[in-house]
């Protein structure tokens, strides 16, 4: 994120036809090629679950050597590239479903390694998503935990990351985010941002005023709310490597496809039209009642 841009290397390859995958159940093994199928907690029949969509992709780019994203979504874990979009789906019959991009830090060491045990944490971590209070507390102790890892493995001192997401259950959803990743409703007006980017202006694209880890032990202080959500609703989560280099009106206007996966395909097509400077990493949600 804050380290020089090399030249790029390579252009993009063919998206092709997206990946349907099942999900993984919270705090079971996780791979990027072979998500394992969830248990589905049984509702009464008159009672229908919602259910969650997720189409996502995540990819090192065009100029990086190493993808120091994360993407978390349903028990699922990534950080391996995508030539084309992976999509998971389950009903939200339980505990809050979870949507988040963790994008490390460029210019600092193992961006890679603190995305990824953000990632693990938040996903496994025993917390009331419904409470912005407590989403908070566990963003915290996602910080804390990767500078006790830092104690114990020295080479990785200074390890940082963002992170943004969304947990969402029967009765609304909360909005959380530290750092510059982002999280937007999708709409027929276009895209409304719900999260808060830790910047200290647009001009500083490449700096953040806060992180998950780093070098200072500064409080941290993230981002949440609670919102309602209704049927048909969707939400794009990103890195910066997309919002940072596609233009807001074409990010609405891919958006704007009906069709999750052919929208994403077009805002991997974007980024890299752009050039894919940065790693990127997108997850299109879709709520159904």
């Amino acid at each position: 994120m804050t380290e020089p841009v090399p030249e790029p290397q390579a252009g993009p390859r063919d998206v092709g036809q997206a990946e349907t995958v099942p999900l993984a159940p919270p705090g079971g093994d996780r791979t990027d090629a072979e998500p394992a199928e969830a248990a589905v907690a049984e509702l009464p029949d008159a009672l229908p679950p919602a259910t969650i969509t997720v189409t996502a992709f995540t990819h090192t780019g065009l100029s990086r050597t190493v993808n120091q994203d994360s993407l978390g979504t349903l028990g699922w874990l990534a950080r391996t590239e995508h030539d084309r979009p992976v999509v998971l789906s389950a009903p939200l019959a339980g505990p809050a479903a979870l949507v988040l991009v963790a994008d490390g830090l460029g210019g600092h060491p193992a961006g890679e390694i603190a995305s990824e045990v953000v990632v693990h944490e938040l996903l496994d971590a025993a917390v009331d998503w419904a409470e912005p209070d407590r989403v908070a507390e566990a963003l915290i102790a996602a910080s804390a935990g990767l500078f006790e890892l830092m104690e114990s493995q020295p080479d990785v001192y200074g390890m940082a990351t963002t992170v943004a997401g969304i947990a969402v259950d029967h009765a609304g959803l909360t909005v959380f985010n530290v750092g510059d990743s982002r999280v937007y409703q999708v709409g027929a007006d276009g895209l409304e941002l719900l999260s808060e980017d830790d910047r200290p202006g647009e001009a500083a694209l490449s700096v953040v005023t806060q992180v998950l880890g780093g070098y200072s032990r500064e409080p941290i202080v993230p981002h949440t709310a609670r919102l309602a959500w209704h049927g048909g609703d969707r939400y794009l989560v990103c890195s910066d490597g997309l919002h940072n280099f596609v233009p807001a009106e074409e990010l609405a206007e891919a958006c704007r496809e009906p069709d999750d996966r052919q929208a994403v395909t077009e805002l991997r097509r974007l980024a890299f039209a752009a050039g894919a400077p940065d790693n990127v990493t997108v997850a299109l949600v879709r709520l159904e009642s």
